[in-house]
């Protein structure tokens, strides 16, 4: 047996309960009112909640962990090897697979170039539950990608010997008699390479270990995210496996995928309708629309499942490919927006609706200047509408992108198979904006959170009998904290300042002048007058009986202040 003995590598395992987070993590917190947004590795070290495994293997690489609910594991891609780590005592030994590549294919790998440490091994990259009883496992084979099947589970110690690997891989020590004096349990949980079932790893990992790949096993079939040439210029969305046809994106297409590098995939269902459901990729590119100097964008990207490409058009490719980019930012005092461009890492929480989980990206910056990350949050109905909203393309004098005004045809591109559509313009105009700023309700507009560009005129209209009413039009005025503390300390002695905006800053005669001018408007005493009308409604049934008398008597009265502060307003955008 080979030794193990080569070397000593920790890896950091955090393992989180909503108990021990409530009760130790966030002991030291400040109250709801001021979020967190740093939390530093020895306060996690000091809740006792992270634990430090070392393997005394020779690899650094840990770059795929796969969560088993089922069986109460996790497992660990590395270099040569994937381990198997039992959630309920992970300082436990794992289970280990040895995996390397042919002593010839590593030497063939050195003659091509490649480092013999760094390149030339079996980095494992993919990691899929084929069934309750197997994996599906794929690394790079020295830039030549391998796949095969992990049989995993508890069986009887009659079938432990009777079923034991042959040959092509390597048992766990923990399944191998002659690691242990001791007799085996009756059911002993196994972990074992399938003898003889190593197939191509093309379209599933990637050649370079090196490059980014993100893979879905859904129903037999294997969609991934991955570079499928050896010199690693061919990106792809690739579907392999299963009885349906092989497909992928338009090879080097730039218009569908540009330098992209693949982050995640994630199904979610659109209705009941298995039909309908759409595999979600997240990952960054270089955007073609920047023009001369493209910039790293981040980007979601949808198929529909029961995709089978076009029959002269866009053969063997995905003909319901769609993109939109996500936006990540923060607004400073100044309103000049920070993008974080940069997306390094997704997750999906599930909720009670499967249509619409939520999503949270975590991003960084691209540039140079100063570095930082963000996380932003997503809600499926915001891309849903930017997916059914229009398409970018290129017109007019200057080239430059706007929305697509020809004829879509129906069924709608991206629902459908629409080939001459999906091949030039793949990308939506619309970008899909962190949630929970501007929400829309049934009563109108909820502004969480306000911005200086917020400000200005709105107006509510109704339709009926195809004539539009305007109903309400409201001016919005955005004051900063400066501004307000500022006026508090004139009017009613010192108060303590905005933690956001912490310097000194005197305001101007002219700004006082201003803002009081706003709150001694009598627009503001109708706005309080209507809301305590609207709420006693709910408190005194005979109210109702007044309440139209009461809308007529509050619109005369703001008739004559409309037209005269008409000429002064701005276009409205409806609401």
């Amino acid at each position: 047996m080979r030794s193990l003995l080569l070397g000593s590598v920790t890896l950091l395992v955090l393992v989180f309960s909503s108990l021990s987070v409530q009760e130790n993590l966030f002991t030291s917190i400040p109250p709801l009112s001021a979020p967190r947004v740093y939390l530093a590795f020895k306060e996690v070290k000091s809740t006792g909640t992270a634990h430090h495994f070392a393997f005394l293997l020779n690899s650094t690489d840990y770059r795929i962990l796969r969560m088993d609910e089922d069986h109460d594991r996790m497992y660990v891609g590395s270099k040569d090897y994937i381990l198997s780590l039992d959630l309920n005592d992970i300082n436990k030994e794992p289970l280990i697979i040895h995996w390397p590549v042919a002593p010839q294919r590593r030497t063939e790998c050195v003659l091509s170039g490649k480092d013999i440490n760094g390149e030339c091994g079996n980095f494992i990259r993919l990691i899929e539950p084929w069934n309750r009883t197997h994996l599906y496992v794929c690394g790079t084979g020295a830039y030549n990608p391998i796949c095969t099947y992990v049989d995993r589970g508890h069986k009887a110690q009659a079938l432990l010997h009777q079923q034991g690997p042959r040959g092509g891989g390597r048992t766990s020590r923990a399944a191998d008699p002659s690691a242990s004096p001791e007799p085996y349990a009756p059911k002993e949980y196994i972990f074992r390479l399938e003898p003889g079932k190593v197939d191509s790893g093309k379209g599933k990992c990637p050649f370079d270990p090196k490059l980014n790949s993100v893979s879905a096993l859904i129903n037999g079939q294997l969609y991934a995210g991955v570079y499928i040439d050896f010199m690693g210029t061919d990106s792809a969305i690739f579907r392999t496996l299963g009885k349906h046809t092989a497909m992928r994106t338009d090879q080097y297409n730039s218009r569908w995928l540009n330098d992209p590098t693949f982050v995640h995939a994630q199904l979610i269902p659109d209705s009941a309708e298995k039909n309908d459901d759409k595999l979600y990729f997240f990952f960054r590119e270089k955007a073609s629309e920047m023009g001369q100097t493209p910039m790293a964008q981040s980007r979601i990207g949808r198929i529909c499942l029961n995709d089978d490409g076009g029959h002269c058009c866009l053969v063997n490719k995905w003909s319901t490919f769609l993109k939109a980019r996500l936006i990540c930012s923060v607004t400073g005092a100044d309103g000049i927006e920070t993008h974080f461009d940069e997306l390094r890492d997704v997750f999906i929480q599930k909720t009670q609706d499967t249509k619409n989980p939520v999503i949270y990206g975590v991003f960084s910056v691209s540039g140079s200047v100063f570095k930082g990350s963000a996380i932003c949050v997503y809600s499926m109905a915001d891309v849903r509408m930017v997916f059914n909203g229009p398409f970018a393309h290129k017109e007019g004098p200057n080239y430059q992108w706007i929305p697509y005004q020809g004829k879509i045809p129906y069924p709608r591109p991206g629902t459908v198979s629409v080939t001459y559509i999906n091949r030039w313009l793949p990308l939506m105009y619309i970008q899909i904006r962190s949630d929970g700023r501007v929400v829309r309700t049934d009563q109108g507009l909820l502004l969480r959170s306000l911005q200086m560009s917020d400000a200005g005129s709105y107006q509510c209209t109704s339709t009926e009998k195809n004539f539009k009413h305007t109903l309400v039009k409201l001016q919005l005025v955005v004051l900063s904290g400066r501004t307000v503390n500022s006026i508090q300390a004139e009017t009613s002695g010192p108060a303590p300042l905005c933690p956001l905006h912490a310097s000194a800053w005197t305001p101007s005669a002219e700004q006082y002048k201003d803002l009081l001018t706003i709150l001694s408007q009598p627009e503001m005493g109708l706005i309080n007058q209507y809301c305590q009308d609207y709420w006693q409604l709910g408190d005194d049934p005979a109210a109702g009986v007044h309440r139209k008398k009461d809308s007529k008597e509050l619109k005369e009265q703001r008739k004559p202040r409309n037209r005269r502060h008409h000429e002064g307003q701005r276009s409205m955008p409806e609401t």
